[in-house]
């Protein structure tokens, strides 16, 4: 059944979709910047995808912050799930739903990283090209050609990027996504072991259950433990109580709403540690999330639902596309690689680029994505997996990238 959006959908869900996709496209434009310009501050800016131990205590980029939105996101639709679904729970149902959104669209796009990286090096080899990874960018790494290989390829397949393996080829944000999947084991055994009546065993499988998280978070690491807090922030949200009123929650949003770029525009600018600016960035959506939360009425206007959705649909695969894209597209015409001064001309010159990265984005969300529920059925019918109650089933992840469905879709998404 194609991957549609329903008709009746609540103002907070296409809110949700909105900001899930403009945060997509934010951490697309931090990396094209980051290509073609040097930081509006006048430092190079650099990215998490490549270790916290290559950033500056101060700096956070605008890509960074729009992952803290993707976490927040994440925690509170795929967490609050998981909350609401304690006493019906199955993890053959949580993990296809996981599994099948994930793949259908991270496994066409490695391999799209994989024949456009194989090609750039291939056409442009010159000591001088961005695939060489050239002082003064921070996307590409040198010897490009070593992250390419079968090993490392199987290892982001399996959500290892960052822990066994490096991130494959240019497809440098595919960091966050190891993050994501080991969060989505984390939170169900953290609830079922310490809930009181989470799980309906006995204190040595709760005992296990823990063990079994902290193992995952040592396998992580300090930084995506560290990480962990703005997902576990988001799902905190999704069972506070909605008691704003209508026009309450109608003005605080207008508020936080106003207030929320120039907040993060503000982390970007202190000299606040990555750490602690990320989770200034976390807090500030969370408050924007709980007013978004608080409005549960139907959305009235249809072109804005439309708008919010699309730019839903094309969150995740952007995602997940658009650096090997911009890195190609940059090798072509950027020669030698240097820095551009930021003219009308090169920041239209960007921008229809960014546009190539959208289209194909577009093309595996019409290819791929939207076949995610045909091709959950049958993994249902392959591993004999019972479909998951409507509270599981109505909340699809965030990927942020991980990217979501809206919250009250019909259980067949």
């Amino acid at each position: 059944m194609p991957y549609t959006a329903s008709e009746n959908c609540t103002e907070a869900s296409v809110h949700m979709d909105f900001v899930r996709g403009l945060a997509a496209i934010a951490v697309m434009l931090g990396h094209s910047r980051d290509l073609f310009f040097s930081s509006l501050n006048g430092h190079n800016p650099a990215s998490l995808s490549h270790g916290a131990a290559n950033l500056h205590p101060s700096q956070i980029t605008i890509g960074n912050e729009a992952v803290m939105v993707f976490f927040v996101l994440s925690g509170y639709l795929v967490g609050g799930s998981v909350l609401r679904s304690r006493g019906k729970w199955s993890w053959k149902s949580y993990l296809t739903m996981r599994l099948t959104r994930l793949w259908v669209v991270l496994l066409p796009a490695l391999v799209l990283t994989l024949a456009l990286d194989l090609a750039g090096l291939s056409l442009f080899p010159q000591s001088t090209s961005i695939y060489q990874g050239p002082v003064g960018q921070s996307e590409v790494r040198a010897n490009l050609i070593h992250t390419l290989t079968p090993t490392v390829l199987a290892g982001n397949a399996l959500f290892l990027q960052t822990v066994l393996v490096p991130t494959a080829g240019s497809n440098i944000a595919l960091w966050s996504l190891s993050n994501e999947f080991w969060y989505y084991l984390a939170f169900p055994l953290l609830v079922f072991a310490l809930l009181p009546n989470g799980l309906r065993g006995s204190i040595p499988r709760r005992a296990a259950y823990v063990c079994a998280a902290v193992g995952g978070f040592f396998i992580l690491g300090l930084d995506g433990t560290i990480l962990f807090v703005p997902w576990l922030l988001g799902a905190s949200i999704s069972i506070l109580p909605k008691r704003l009123g209508h026009r309450a929650s109608f003005l605080l949003l207008v508020c936080a709403g106003i207030l929320q770029i120039p907040l993060m525009a503000l982390v970007r600018r202190m000299p606040l540690d990555l750490h602690l600016a990320q989770m200034c960035t976390a807090l500030s959506f969370g408050a924007l999330l709980y007013v978004i939360s608080n409005r549960r009425g139907p959305i009235q206007s249809r072109f804005y639902r439309r708008m919010a959705t699309g730019l839903s649909d094309l969150s995740y695969p952007l995602y997940l596309v658009h650096l090997p894209i911009l890195v190609f597209l940059c090798a072509s015409i950027n020669r030698p690689w240097h820095q551009w001064a930021k003219t009308p001309v090169h920041i239209a010159v960007v921008l229809g680029m960014n546009a190539i990265a959208i289209v194909v984005a577009f093309l595996f969300h019409a290819c791929f994505q939207r076949h995610t529920a045909s091709v959950r059925a049958v993994a249902w019918k392959i591993f004999a997996t019972a479909q998951p109650s409507p509270s599981i089933a109505k909340v699809s992840p965030c990927i942020e990238p991980f990217v979501t469905r809206r919250l009250g879709e019909s259980s067949q998404h």
